[in-house]
């Protein structure tokens, strides 16, 4: 379906350490990335505007309310939060071996969120295809390459 999209879909790797390396730098560009983005019109959803998806449902109404309040409790910079993919998982994150390098698909669902979201999702990805004595390990793989953004990015 994606034939331009030069790689393979992260899940059909071996999961090397430098695959996940390079998924973690490609998450921490995309941030970094968005940190200095502005939209010219059309702004997507954000994290609050998902909260009240579901304005019938009286008790998820009142759940929402105690999230938003905690949620407004929580500083929002441009190094924490910003436009993130939300979906940044491995059936959407290509490798390419040749470049050693990510290319991304999929961006229906992004919208502002604090980047800590994308993170979590990728590494519950990795948690999925992973034996349990493999992922932490792998999880700093991830992390690393991550932190790539603060060293090289800004």
């Amino acid at each position: 379906m994606f034939n331009r999209v030069s790689g393979e879909q992260i899940n059909k790797t071996d999961f090397s350490d430098r695959v996940i390396f390079s998924h973690g730098k490609a998450l921490g560009k995309l941030h970094y990335l968005s940190s200095y983005y502005t939209p010219d019109s059309h702004k997507r959803w954000s994290y609050s505007d998902v909260l009240f998806d579901y304005p019938l449902e009286t008790a998820a109404l009142a759940e929402a309310r105690l999230l938003q309040d905690y949620f407004s409790t929580i500083p929002i910079t441009n190094r924490n939060f910003g436009l993130i993919h939300y979906d940044f998982e491995y059936d959407n994150v290509f490798y390419d071996e040749a470049t050693d390098s990510c290319n991304v698909i999929d961006f229906d669902d992004s919208m502002y969120h604090w980047y800590a979201m994308d993170i979590e999702q990728a590494l519950d990805s990795l948690q999925d295809y992973l034996p349990p004595e493999m992922f932490e390990f792998k999880k700093r793989c991830f992390m690393d390459g991550y932190s790539h953004r603060i060293r090289n990015f800004g």
